[in-house]
């Protein structure tokens, strides 16, 4: 089977297997993430962190915000473009400087002076259907994210928020496909062992 008709399949299955996981369950595991983010030493005092606003499916990130923003960082979510693609805006007051775009999801608003350019970004927290522990990604399919992966500093972290239950054995991976250094599920830090990132904890 080629990597583009593997990839449907493994979308499908990544969100059945969000959906069992129960409202509980998943708030439960969200709270580890948090917590694990906030004990370590991710969050340095002047690092712009990109984050994102997370679906209902995905670890909660309202929290993770404010634990960065307590910490001294400037925080840079992602708005969509019109063509495809994402900018980074910074936001310093979540209920305030996010709004939902067309698909319901929460974003900057993009008023002027807020831009962040992506070599700025000290750490890109990513969000996905799925990761292996090769530091392969499963996005959800419009490219938004590599794209996004591929404009950063080579010494800039990156690192996955997902859900143990969204690993997999390993995934198919693509020319442009962007690799993560790191993922963060409720179960702790997986490190993509050939990347020996110097930003790891």
């Amino acid at each position: 089977m080629s990597h583009d008709a593997a990839k449907p399949r493994l979308r499908r299955e990544a969100r059945a297997r969000l959906r069992d996981l129960s409202p509980a369950a998943r708030d439960k595991a969200a709270r580890r993430i948090q917590d694990d983010l906030a004990s370590g030493r991710f969050f340095a005092e002047g690092k712009t962190v990109g984050l994102f606003a997370a679906l209902p499916s995905e670890p909660a990130t309202e929290p993770i915000f404010q634990t960065a923003r307590e910490r001294g960082c400037r925080v840079a979510l992602p708005r969509m473009l019109p063509g495809g693609g994402l900018e980074l805006y910074r936001v310093e007051d979540w209920s305030r400087d996010l709004e939902a775009n067309a698909h319901g999801i929460a974003e900057p608003r993009p008023e002027g002076g807020r831009l962040v350019p992506p070599g700025e970004v000290d750490l890109l927290c990513a969000p996905g259907l799925g990761f292996d522990r090769a530091g392969h990604r499963l996005g959800r399919g419009g490219g938004d994210y590599d794209r996004l992966l591929a404009t950063v500093r080579p010494d800039c972290l990156r690192l996955g928020l997902f859900f143990a239950i969204q690993e997999f054995d390993a995934l198919p991976a693509e020319a442009h496909d962007q690799m993560l250094h790191a993922v963060l599920t409720e179960n702790g830090l997986i490190t993509v062992s050939r990347t020996g990132h110097k930003a790891l904890p």
